[in-house]
């Protein structure tokens, strides 16, 4: 017999709506913390609040969106920031000289950083997730090769070591943020896609709702079937068996007169026919 329920649907609904109280009961106060606790796996906790926490808009945001744009514009300021720090070194010339190449592969590489933040924001800001997170992937990328440069070709310690980590998890941050702002993500658990509201939300509240209407009307349809099935007297093919006690086990009895045999008997075992009473 079928199950009335979809266990893995009523789980993943669950799991949702679940997410999205914790998500909701958060953003009552500061969305900081528990946020930067979602990312610890990839960005350093006291980083990230340190980081979010130092403009108003990461105290105040509201949503994992709020916190990714937050991110972009502290990528593009300590971008911007490692620019000018580099355009001061090669005007120093001297022994600045030997690292010239690699700070010129660097000023380049921060200048694509620092232009890819306004459509990296904008991305976020529209839904354009996966446009977001390959920016800052892009991002990631770009500075660990000013990075590494600095080792592998020019054969020196990086002057811009500071300017280098923060760019870098500033981009990891953003990254790590998406997911788990994109409230799309869940529209493609078994059970929320099913609903057209899905494909038209924007945050955690909306896909709880979602959640809470599906779980009701699979919970009402359940109730409606076992009624049914009530009203009808059951059926053998569709109605469990319900047992208040476990059977005893099998009784073997063992034949020892000559003048009698074992014979089976359903599902008692055996039983020993000719046998005295």
């Amino acid at each position: 017999m079928a199950p009335l329920i979809n266990k893995h649907r009523a789980m993943s609904l669950l799991l949702v709506l679940l997410a999205a109280v914790a998500v909701v009961d958060a953003q009552n106060g500061s969305l900081l913390l528990p946020a930067c606790k979602t990312v610890s796996g990839s960005v350093d906790f006291t980083f990230c609040v340190e980081a979010l926490g130092s403009v108003g808009a990461g105290v105040d945001a509201r949503t994992y969106q709020d916190l990714a744009v937050v991110a972009s514009g502290l990528l593009a300021a300590n971008a911007t920031s490692a620019a000018d720090k580099i355009d001061g070194l090669l005007r120093q010339g001297g022994a600045a000289a030997a690292t010239a190449p690699c700070l010129l592969s660097c000023r380049s590489l921060y200048a694509g950083v620092v232009q890819s933040q306004p459509g990296c924001a904008a991305a976020i800001r529209g839904g354009k997730v996966d446009e977001a997170r390959s920016s800052f992937d892009q991002s990631v990328g770009a500075v660990k090769q000013c990075e590494d440069g600095f080792g592998n070709i020019c054969k020196v310690a990086s002057p811009l070591s500071v300017e280098d980590t923060n760019s870098f998890f500033l981009a990891k941050l953003g990254f790590a943020l998406l997911p788990a702002s994109s409230a799309s993500r869940f529209a493609s658990i078994d059970g929320l896609s099913s609903d057209n509201r899905s494909s038209n939300v924007g945050s955690y509240k909306e896909f709880a709702v979602i959640a809470v209407d599906l779980l009701t009307a699979n919970a009402t349809s359940t109730k409606s079937k076992i009624d049914g099935l009530l009203r009808n007297g059951g059926d053998d093919e569709t109605m469990p068996v319900c047992h208040d006690e476990v059977p005893p086990p099998p009784v073997m009895h063992s034949c020892h007169d000559a003048m009698c045999h074992c014979v089976v008997v359903g599902e008692i075992g055996q039983r020993c026919e000719g046998m005295p009473e």
